[in-house]
């Protein structure tokens, strides 16, 4: 039989990419879609357990914080100096824009719905809605269209996603918002209108507000794009006059979402300072190392061990490495197949785009750690919107090595099979203990079942112990927002590390004007700071009688009540 006639390399590189959705593409559609749909239903049952139960758990101060807010905006019209009433009046303590608190708000109020499963369910909306900028995006990185279904399936069953989107807290709402910043950046690049121009300005500007640490990621990816864009019109005829319309849409994506992420951030330090139960202990100035961290921080290898942590359980362990290691076996394959000089699915230049897509993925999954470090090393939810770089890397290799060829299509397949069992695997050993509040099954997190349903006993004690405008104040308890809002109380509950005295915190108190304090809570955790006789002693020095009414866990509750003096006393 005669050899084939032979091409040179040239050829070869400049042959057109097979359509996305004919050839080989058009029998692997149905399978890939197939298999979303799979992991797709995965996600709406795996969301839905523990639906009922209350939003206490690893990170229920995040939760109750954002439910506060939520429920005090119900049937109220929004406004910029909105109201989370857990540090005394003025009840005003704004940290991010509260759009996502504000529908939720608006949902509850005109469907008639528990508050929790609301707040539960626009975050999950959210997230499914994050697909459709997803599969946009995938697009400009030259994903055909099958196989974008395989990244969004590795993304529906991600263990954290698994777990946080169904949280009541704005992580989907943001990472919504910050998809959807890129994929209007993107479509500006190719088609430069004036309406997609504004929308990317808009919608950076609203996912800054809703979420400056989500939205930091997706700001250096439109930087990352815009960047290689202008690199490459240097040395085109054209590079003055292309370049200086690439630096003013750079201006128009970038400096709308700074600027309005300063001026935000300025109004809101004015709007903390007011308040003199620790607002301005909570200013952004005041937050600086608890928010960057410190170089000595990053320097400490048992805190990257520990985040590390984070992405081992978030981000199904060595799943990463499994398939970064198996794209590079494959490309390895690719490179002596092109030796051998025998026929390719891919192209190099195809090839090379993944390559960079890949390390850009990877760069900007960095991002977050790298900069807010010491949030990241505190709270693991905040991985949430840096996560969708890795599992887009992921999921290119596991792509790529599908397109390649028979040998690589079969490791691909296997990788991906392996990601998706270890996925739900890994949610099974810790995410679904914490949503069905096995905590004890957890190391370090016995005991706070019934933490929790200690707060659950007060918080309904409070309620029926005390009127509707009533304060409740909170000490030892730190500024927590669980009393508050399972109370449906308005509290004051300075934060544990204020410097303020108990003879200054209680005198303020005492000094409130128009309001009446209807209990006390002590939180004898919160170490000798609180000792509870001495709070009770400076309560009655201050004109309060004290009447003990339950003790649950270390949480003790008091009934408060002004007791008239001079004339009003002999009145």
């Amino acid at each position: 039989m005669q050899d084939a006639p032979k091409t040179d390399d040239h050829q070869k590189e400049a042959a057109p990419a097979t359509p996305c959705c004919s050839g080989s593409d058009r029998n692997h559609l149905h399978p890939c879609c197939f298999l979303f749909l799979i992991c797709l239903g995965v996600y709406l049952f795996v969301v839905s357990i523990g639906w009922s139960n209350p939003i206490l758990g690893l990170h229920g101060f995040r939760e109750t914080q954002t439910a506060l807010t939520a429920y005090h905006a119900m049937g109220k019209a929004p406004k910029l100096a909105y109201e989370t009433p857990v540090l005394g009046p003025p009840w005003s303590i704004p940290f991010e824009l509260p759009l996502y608190q504000w529908i939720v708000a608006a949902a509850a109020h005109v469907l008639g719905t528990p508050l929790d499963q609301t707040g539960r369910f626009i975050n999950v909306l959210f997230f499914l809605l994050t697909f459709i900028p997803a599969y946009f995006i995938l697009g400009k990185l030259h994903i055909s269209r099958p196989y974008r279904w395989i990244i969004l399936a590795l993304l529906a069953v991600t263990p954290q996603y698994l777990h946080y989107t169904r949280t009541f807290m704005m992580e989907s709402h943001a990472l919504f918002l910050g998809m959807c910043y890129l994929a209007v950046a993107f479509e500006f690049l190719d088609r430069p209108k004036p309406i997609s121009g504004i929308a990317g300005a808009i919608l950076g500007c609203l996912a800054a507000l809703v979420k400056i640490t989500t939205f930091t990621a997706f700001l250096g990816a439109v930087l990352l794009v815009y960047g290689i864009r202008c690199a490459r019109e240097l040395y085109s005829s054209r590079a003055p006059m292309r370049l200086f319309y690439h630096a003013g849409v750079l201006g128009l994506l970038v400096a709308a979402p700074v600027l309005a992420t300063y001026g935000w951030t300025a109004c809101a330090d004015g709007q903390k300072e007011l308040n003199p139960f620790g607002g301005k202990y909570l200013a952004s100035y005041n937050l600086r190392n608890f928010t960057f961290g410190t170089l000595q921080d990053r320097r400490d290898l048992s805190r990257w061990r520990f985040m590390a942590g984070h992405v081992h359980h978030g981000v199904n362990g060595y799943a990463p490495m499994i398939c970064f290691a198996g794209f590079a076996l494959a490309s390895a394959a690719w490179l002596f197949r092109r030796w051998q000089k025998k026929e390719q699915l891919l192209t190099g230049e195809q090839l090379r785009r993944r390559w960079l897509a890949l390390l850009a993925c990877i760069l900007l999954f960095l991002t977050g750690p790298l900069i807010f470090f010491n949030l990241y090393f505190v709270h693991e939810y905040y991985w949430c919107a840096n996560s969708v770089f890795l599992i887009a890397a992921m999921g290119i290799c596991v792509a790529t090595m599908i397109e390649m060829g028979k040998g690589s299509r079969v490791a691909g397949a296997a990788i991906l099979l392996l990601v998706i069992t270890g996925s739900l695997y890994e949610y099974s050993q810790y995410y679904y203990c914490l949503q069905t509040r096995q905590f004890d099954r957890i190391p370090g997190l016995a005991g706070m079942k019934e933490q929790n349903d200690d707060v659950l006993a007060i918080a309904g004690l409070i309620e029926k112990s005390t009127r509707p405008e009533e304060l409740l104040v909170c000490l030892g308890h730190d500024w927590h927002s669980d009393l508050a809002y399972y109370s449906r109380r308005r509290t004051i509950a300075p934060p544990n590390g204020i410097p303020e005295s108990l003879e200054q915190l209680i005198g303020k108190m005492a000094n409130i004007q128009g309001e009446t304090l209807g209990a006390l809570v002590i939180d004898r955790a919160g170490g000798e700071k609180f000792p509870p006789e001495k709070i009770v002693e400076i309560m009655e020095q201050n004109g309060f009688q004290t009447r003990f009414l339950a003790a649950k866990g270390t949480l003790d509750l008091y009934a408060l009540k002004k007791v008239p003096t001079g004339a009003a006393a002999v009145k």
